[in-house]
């Protein structure tokens, strides 16, 4: 019987003890409240729920499916949106866990936790934003195209986010403008100087790809 493999993720913030305290702990009260949101929601493909452990950092583990998959990448989306002006660093660690499963991923141990702190402690020392670690190493191209990702999003101005935000939530490009009071026109400009095309499509090929890195790396190293 082959062992059930997970997802785990460990985070940091970069920077953020340059915030002044109040800053930085509401900071710290939004992430809480993000991840409370999906204790209360019960996300699938969440094995258990992300908490913030030690100072600033935070963990979580996520099935290694497709509802998986989604619910890592959109939380990472949530995070880089929540933490500006501050950018945030992922290590991803798919492996086996050694101890028994808890509702919030705390007390847990095993070498997807072993390669998630591998990876963010290597995203540290090249200035990355994610690195995905499997037990054969590190999925350099699909950790590159997410770093890539994820520096262009945190680039983004406070009028484009206000637009793809809206965006993000269901709305169509028209409804958006309709909502924030401009022209289409205007919101083409922010969603064409932001990239958002680009950068939506490498999000999908990372949700995607995601499980195909998984899949061809099935034995713990």
């Amino acid at each position: 019987m082959k062992p059930t493999l997970y997802i785990a993720v460990i985070g940091d913030l970069v920077g953020s003890r340059r915030l002044g305290d109040d800053a930085r702990f509401g900071l710290q009260d939004r992430m809480q409240k993000r991840f409370s949101a999906l204790r209360t929601a019960g996300s699938p493909g969440i094995a258990a729920r992300p908490l913030i452990t030690i100072g600033d950092e935070f963990q979580g583990l996520f099935a290694n499916e497709a509802a998986g998959y989604s619910a890592l990448l959109t939380l990472m989306r949530d995070l880089v949106e929540l933490s500006r002006p501050v950018a945030v660093r992922f290590g991803l660690g798919l492996g086996t866990l050694s101890t028994a499963m808890r509702p919030d991923a705390l007390g847990m141990d095993g070498p997807c936790f072993h390669n998630a702190r591998a990876a963010l402690e290597d995203t540290r020392k090249r200035d990355l934003l994610c690195q995905l670690r499997t037990p054969g190493g590190e999925a350099r191209l699909w950790s590159t195209l997410a770093s890539f990702a994820l520096r262009q999003r945190e680039r983004w101005s406070s009028a484009q986010c206000e637009a793809i935000l809206l965006f993000e939530t269901g709305l169509n490009w028209k409804q958006v403008a309709s909502e924030l009071g401009i022209s289409r026109s205007a919101v083409s400009l922010r969603q064409k100087a932001a990239g958002y095309a680009l950068f939506s499509e490498a999000w999908e090929i990372l949700e995607r790809e995601l499980g195909n890195v998984n899949r061809g790396d099935r034995s713990e190293a």
